[in-house]
């Protein structure tokens, strides 16, 4: 999703100098910053005066600076957060996100003229923001338009609002303060259902959902996901259903079961509780059914590992958690991890080139594996007919291969052996023996003399 439309065009270059100038030892060639942002000096000045007199002069939880000297441009070294606080700030002072909360949650309820005035903007403005914002809206859920189930409207938008509040709130603050008593409430119940301490990141995920879910709730905007899947009812969940009753305003119990499932459909998904809490529809299931058989398949007959040093067991454990992977990543964005270039560009610029390091890393390292992953991926995706993009299909992969990774074990991967000889010169081919050794991957063998078995001669 591109979360970056959220935010003017000038603030987001400022987000982008700043990450450019941290990968760069936090100083910058004052000529590789116009080229990288493709500005000009005026602009650049321009924004390094706002960052410095402006944005983060006296900010106490931002303690950074700014400047330009002798030909560099360089600041305080900071932290992952410190730039995540400041892209908030951003956020919050965005006019494209106010129009985003007005026509998501109608929050003041003011006439739209009353919003106009107090923004400074035109109505032709407004409606040409919209448009935008609708462009954003469209991307959120890559199963929007399958052909194969269908997801309810209102289901996706409650989706894409989670997704875009946890990406720019998610561990520095909630959205909706007023809704702190009722949300705190709310974690109590759901560390007192699940019998074990919350961490963190996930109180964070649990109360973004929960504050997204009854902004639409106190809208009268319920969601209906009986044709998809149903809760399974269990003793030691029933406390959710007495919280809702009486915490939420809910009209009837039809939607009191809808609200609650969709909390259960929320949790799976966050791996909170197993997916033995949902019922899925016949449809769905056979869908799932299909992925399954497939990925059992081609574990125990793919040519890409010696599947004779493969149990049993970590062929199943393997299949239950590709088949998740199929679709759950396809519902919920909660990456806020890193940050890179493309995460600042705007709408009307290209996407920057960069492949993430960790994939590549992984990729390198487990050739064969990084194959294996892409087969079932691409096939596991085209369960639901999704319309999705590259950069999507590129996520999942390397989902499927670091479960590869933690499930195949080593004897099952494919052995190359590789014979080096550099005229009987010993200690050269000792030490290029170690260098190979440490950026080969681990089904590397490496031997000394070359031999017929070699399958690469050195």
């Amino acid at each position: 999703m591109k979360y970056s439309l959220l935010i003017e065009k000038d603030d987001l270059l400022k987000l982008r100098l700043l990450l450019f100038i941290r990968q760069q030892g936090d100083k910058a060639v004052f000529q590789d910053c116009l080229s990288n942002l493709n500005i000009t000096q005026y602009k650049l000045r321009q924004l390094v005066n706002e960052l410095d007199q402006t944005d983060l002069k006296g900010n106490d939880q931002l303690p950074l600076y700014i400047k330009i000297s002798n030909n560099e441009v360089s600041c305080k070294k900071f932290q992952f957060l410190e730039l995540r606080q400041l892209q908030l700030v951003f956020l919050q002072r965005s006019i494209y996100f106010h129009v985003f909360l007005r026509e998501s949650f109608d929050k003041k309820g003011e006439p739209l003229s009353d919003f106009l005035s107090a923004h400074f903007i035109s109505r032709a403005k407004y409606y040409q923001i919209r448009v935008k914002l609708y462009s954003l809206l469209d991307e959120v859920c890559d199963l929007a338009k399958s052909d194969v189930i269908r997801i309810p409207q209102e289901l996706l938008k409650r989706i894409k609002f989670t997704n875009v509040f946890y990406h720019f709130f998610g561990g520095i603050e909630k959205p909706f303060p007023e809704l702190s008593m009722v949300t705190s409430k709310f974690i109590s119940m759901v560390t007192m259902t699940l019998n074990r301490p919350v961490m963190p990141n996930e109180i964070s995920k649990l109360g973004m959902f929960f504050q997204v879910q009854l902004m639409r709730i106190n809208m009268k905007k319920y969601v209906d996901v009986d044709h998809l899947f149903r809760k399974r009812d269990t003793d030691s969940m029933k406390i959710i259903d007495g919280f809702y009753q009486g915490a939420v305003s809910l009209l009837d119990k039809t939607q009191l079961n809808s609200e609650v499932t969709y909390l259960y459909f929320f949790m799976i998904s966050q791996g909170l509780i197993s997916e033995n809490h949902l019922r899925y529809s016949n449809r769905v299931e056979r869908y799932l059914m299909l992925g399954r058989k497939y990925y059992h398949l081609m574990l125990r007959r793919t040519h890409l590992l010696r599947t004779d040093y493969l149990t049993d067991s970590q062929i199943d454990r393997a299949t239950k958690q590709l088949t998740s992977l199929s679709y759950w990543p396809i519902f919920f964005d909660f990456q806020t991890a890193s940050m890179t270039m493309n995460d600042f560009v705007s709408s009307d610029e290209p996407a920057i080139n960069q492949s993430s390091g960790s994939f590549t890393d992984l990729s390198e390292s487990f050739p064969d594996l990084k194959i294996l992953a892409s087969k079932i991926a691409e096939y596991g995706l085209s369960l639901f007919h999704p319309n999705i993009t590259q950069e999507f299909i590129g996520e999942v992969t390397y989902g499927v291969l670091t479960i590869l990774v933690g499930v195949i074990p080593k004897a099952a991967l494919i052995p190359v052996d590789i014979c080096l000889g550099l005229d009987q010169d010993r200690a050269s081919s000792g030490y290029i023996s170690e260098l190979l050794k440490k950026i080969l991957p681990g089904n590397i063998h490496i031997s000394s003399n070359i031999t017929v078995k070699g399958s690469l001669k050195m």
